[in-house]
């Protein structure tokens, strides 16, 4: 069975790039999703790996990310590229949000998220 995981990358250009701040005022619309990433489950041994690989798999280092086989990039910004996956980017796994922190992920709840206390 494959593990799926879509990558959302936050439009906010106030909140872009600082997980405390896009947490803390996190809406839905300031998100697009950009990619889609799937590979075989016999791969992962938890779940932070499986998020780490996403993570990796849409950053582009010696080549643009979309052209990776695992991912499947779903819009492209008006240059025909997205950037890279960075803090303050959610990955929607397992029904969970996870944002991208400095250090890796912090999964989004009421507790630390007001949008989602309601």
């Amino acid at each position: 069975m494959n593990l799926k995981a879509d990558v959302l990358h936050n439009q906010n250009r106030n909140t872009m790039f600082s997980a405390k701040l896009a947490m803390k005022e996190y809406k839905p619309e300031d998100y697009k999703v950009v990619a889609q990433v799937e590979r075989d489950e016999r791969l992962f041994n938890s779940d932070e790996s499986f998020l780490d690989y996403a993570y990796e798999r849409t950053n582009s280092t010696f080549r643009y990310w979309g052209e990776n086989k695992e991912v499947k990039e779903v819009i492209s910004d008006s240059f025909g590229k997205n950037r890279s996956t960075s803090v303050g980017d959610i990955i929607l796994y397992n029904n969970s949000l996870y944002m991208v922190s400095n250090v890796g992920f912090t999964k989004l709840t009421a507790a630390n998220c007001p949008y989602l206390a309601g």
